[in-house]
This record gives structure tokens, sequence and C-alpha cells, in this order.
């Protein structure tokens, strides 16, 4: 109710903001209609509602501190960490970087957008038959050596092996981005299944 308020005020209402606003809007209900008998409909919604927030927010922080507390959910989460910036860092490098690889830069740029779709079709076809780990291993393979080629490859095969290299590298990032996106949100759920242990 207090989030719809805020919505249609067009403001931004922080977790911790709408807990103080009910809770305060509880206790002036409380002060206000402690000796009167009138209809506590609306006090009775606010204290649900409060209580609700309350509960909410106490879950969120603890199993938050759940995923640090566990040694391997901690290991975990740092592993994920880095390939998470590992992953973000080359995607973003090799899409910002085809304009400059030498032909037409509107066709490098629409086949560096155009092979994700057969990546995340790869993604959809490998994951149950293999398993995260070998497909993630798998698209930093995809991901690395192509890059690690382009440093070494002569100008004298022309302009196509670098355009290759890098359709074939953002083709095995693409695959990473979204291990390491799912790999992440899993984590995160596993973090809520220990917690409700």
């Amino acid at each position: 109710m207090i989030h719809k308020g805020a919505q249609i005020n067009k403001r931004s209402l922080t977790f911790e903001k709408a807990i103080s606003l009910v809770q305060t809007a509880t206790e002036d209900l409380d002060k206000t209609h402690s000796h009167e008998e009138t209809d506590l409909s609306m006090l009775d919604i606010l204290k649900v509602e409060y209580q609700l927030l309350s509960k909410q927010t106490l879950i969120n922080i603890h199993t938050q501190f759940v995923m640090l507390q566990s040694d391997s959910l901690r290991r975990r989460l740092l592993i994920m960490c880095v390939n998470w910036v590992a992953v973000v860092l080359c995607y973003n490098g090799l899409s910002y970087n085809s304009v400059n690889l030498e032909g037409n830069i509107y066709a490098n740029m629409a086949l560096g957008a155009l092979i994700e779709i057969p990546s995340y079709l790869f993604c959809v076809f490998t994951f149950d038959r293999f398993g995260r780990r070998p497909v993630l291993l798998l698209s930093h393979v995809l991901t690395w050596l192509p890059c690690l080629l382009a440093l070494v490859t002569p100008s004298s095969l022309g302009s196509w092996a670098p355009v290759t290299l890098a359709t074939v590298a953002k083709f095995g990032c693409a695959i990473a981005y979204t291990v390491v996106f799912l790999m992440v949100r899993i984590l995160g759920m596993n973090s809520v299944l220990v917690y409700r242990r």
C-alpha cells in the first residue's frame, strides 16, 4: 500500500523508509484510537504490513550473511565475482572493439550481435546434457583462445582472420555471460536453502 502510494506520487521509497513510515503511522493510530471505539481496519492493515516488512528485512539480511558464513558458499561467491568481472570486461571489450576491426564497421557490429543468438541456443541444449561447469570451462576456452590467437595472427592472412577470431570469442563470451549469470542466481538460491534448513 505504501509502495503503491510512492509510485503514484513518483517518489523513491527505500525499504527502511517504508518500515519507519508504517511504524510511525501505527504508533500514531495507537495513540489516537486508544480510548475510542472505532473501526480499526486501517490500523490492523498497517500493523500487518509493518510486521511483514520487518520480517522480510530480517530474512533478507540473514540470508545474505548465511552466504558469507558458510566456507563453501563464500569461496564460490568469490570465484563467481572474479568470473563475473572477467566475463563482463571481455564481453564489453569485444563489443566495443568490433568497430575497430578491418572491414565494414556495421557488418562487424551486426556479426557480433548476431553471434549471440546461437550462443544462447548452445546454452539451452548443453546445460542439461553436460552441466554448468563444463560449459563454463568451454566458454572460457572459446573466449580466451581466439583473443590470444588474434595477438599473434599475421596481417598477411587478410582482414577475415581477426574478424573470425573476434566472432568466435564473442560466441564464447556470450555463453560465459549466460552461465555466470545463472550460476550466481543458483548460488543465491542455495544460500536461501541453507537458511531454511
